[in-house]
């Protein structure tokens, strides 16, 4: 099922997490978490690109220093920050993993890194100056990549077993990044501005491939 993604005045989200069976988002413009289903919205210490959740906590990234990530409380309170390493470039998402370890996408290089702001390992690199990639979230049974593939964009699904599934993604369909929900995990895509949507790219081991009729809905009513 496609979840249309709304914040007030139009603006587009950026980032997305589910939580409480709310889904909130941020915009990389306000100092603001906002809650798409009723609008309120939650003061932030600055304004976040991106953010993802975990257990009781959050991880975003700021949009003037991004090779740091934060850590947000349940409440959207910054605890603490790490800083990583500036030669793989802008940081554009970050997930938690088990055992204190972070994915982290870059354009050319997906990593996992730690608390202490340290790389621990290279998941994966691209060399071809048409790709980069996109986001990548870790799941139970492996994980999920996005990225571009000349004017089109691709999910690849490596999978813990020696399976590799794919699917490119309409030509007019962007993808931003993921929102992770139990044993789903939802890609939060574009379809023009500011239209957003929430839509399930996997659910248990299974990669389910977008289609053009998926996002023949809007309800953002822009003049």
């Amino acid at each position: 099922m496609t979840i249309p993604i709304t914040q007030s005045m139009c603006k587009a989200a950026t980032g997305a997490v589910i939580s409480d069976n709310n889904i909130l988002t941020v915009n990389s413009a306000d100092c603001a978490v906002e809650n798409s289903y009723n609008g309120t919205c939650i003061e932030t210490a600055r304004a976040y690109e991106f953010v993802s959740g975990y257990n009781d906590m959050y991880l975003a990234t700021g949009t003037s220093c991004n090779n740091r990530v934060y850590i947000l409380n349940s409440s959207f309170k910054e605890i603490a920050s790490i800083c990583f390493p500036a030669c793989n470039g802008p940081i554009l998402s970050a997930y938690a993993m088990p055992c204190n370890r972070i994915l982290l996408t870059y354009r050319n290089k997906i990593t996992v890194g730690n608390y202490n702001g340290n790389f621990t390992q290279t998941v994966d690199e691209i060399c071809d100056s048409d790709s980069e990639f996109i986001s990548a979230v870790p799941t139970d049974n492996g994980i999920l990549f996005a990225y571009t593939n000349g004017s089109y964009e691709t999910l690849q699904y490596n999978r813990c077993c020696g399976y590799t599934d794919s699917c490119i993604l309409p030509s007019n369909i962007r993808i931003k990044n993921f929102v992770t929900d139990s044993d789903t995990v939802y890609g939060l895509f574009s379809k023009g501005y500011p239209y957003r949507y929430l839509l399930p790219v996997v659910q248990g081991c299974s990669l389910l491939c977008p289609n053009e009729n998926d996002f023949s809905i809007s309800d953002c009513n822009c003049v």
